[in-house]
């Protein structure tokens, strides 16, 4: 895939975020919290597009899938006083600014997006807490997501992975 990602962290997958129907990734600059958009390729490769967000280098960043069914990718980020904001994927290979969707998620050790766990065509979260419980948060077609259903314990023990390069 290339080289020269050492000074990224934070990478995030959430789907077509350029509008070309090909999947996207997301990573932060460890220096400057600047984030990046890497358009995917029908080759399978990546290509640098442009800088797409500054400001991002204190959040938890989460690739959402297409939150709001709007047909493009949205990103999820969760700032250090645990509110979570989804910024909407503009379709052109940008975010838009974001919206308060959440409180209390700093919680949350990770927070993932799952893709449409449960089945009804729309995207899911999951999260686990410091405590080792696992929640699904279903998409709720509009945006945001709806209270937390405890799918899983015994989870503390897993962690994630440093991040890149650290």
């Amino acid at each position: 895939m290339g080289t020269g990602w050492k000074g990224f962290d934070g990478f995030a997958y959430s789907g077509d975020l350029d509008g070309d129907t090909i999947p996207d990734l997301v990573a932060r600059q460890i220096s400057t919290g600047d984030l990046y958009l890497y358009s995917g390729t029908t080759e399978g490769k990546l290509t640098r597009t442009g800088k797409i967000g500054t400001g991002w280098k204190s959040l938890t960043i989460v690739g959402a899938g297409d939150l709001d069914k709007d047909g493009v990718g949205d990103l999820l980020a969760r700032n250090t006083t645990g509110e979570l904001y989804r910024y909407d994927g503009n379709g052109t290979g940008g975010v838009r600014s974001g919206v308060r969707i959440g409180t209390g998620w700093n919680s949350m050790a990770d927070i993932v997006g799952i893709g449409d766990l449960t089945g009804d065509g729309t995207d899911d979260i999951v999260a686990r807490t410091t405590t080792g419980y696992l929640y699904r948060y279903d998409g709720n077609g509009t945006g945001g997501v709806r209270s937390g259903v405890k799918i899983g314990t015994g989870w503390k023990s897993f962690r994630r992975r440093p991040p890149y390069g650290r």
